[in-house]
């Protein structure tokens, strides 16, 4: 069980900044991810659809559950102005599969860039 702290609005085609997040506990405390996890992926879209977005996310700090995720110019194209789902999902070295958070999507608004 762990929580995620993300931000909520991007402009659209912008790769910078990096979207980062730290993945919690239910009790707050940083989540250890160093040990035990295989992968954590960064995923974008809409339910029902294929993800806009699904790809590795980097580790900055896995002893405190943070990460970051750097758009490549493609990716930030893909994404229309409207709204979003933003999700990360672990992938644990025993094969389990966490959706993070695990009952609901962030929302992301994209922006129309001037």
């Amino acid at each position: 069980m762990h929580l995620l702290v993300m931000l909520g609005q991007r402009k659209r085609t912008a790769t910078e900044p990096p979207f980062t997040g730290q993945i919690t506990e239910l009790d707050g405390s940083p989540a250890n991810l160093s040990v035990g996890v295989t992968s954590l992926s960064f995923r974008v879209g809409t339910p029902g659809q294929t993800p806009i977005i699904s790809n590795p996310a980097t580790f900055t700090d896995a002893t405190l559950g943070e990460w970051e995720y750097v758009l490549t110019t493609p990716e930030a194209a893909a994404l229309t102005v409207g709204v979003v789902l933003v999700h990360v999902v672990i992938l644990y070295d025993s094969g389990l599969v966490e959706p993070v958070p695990f009952d609901h999507y962030f929302q992301l608004e994209i922006l129309e860039m001037l």
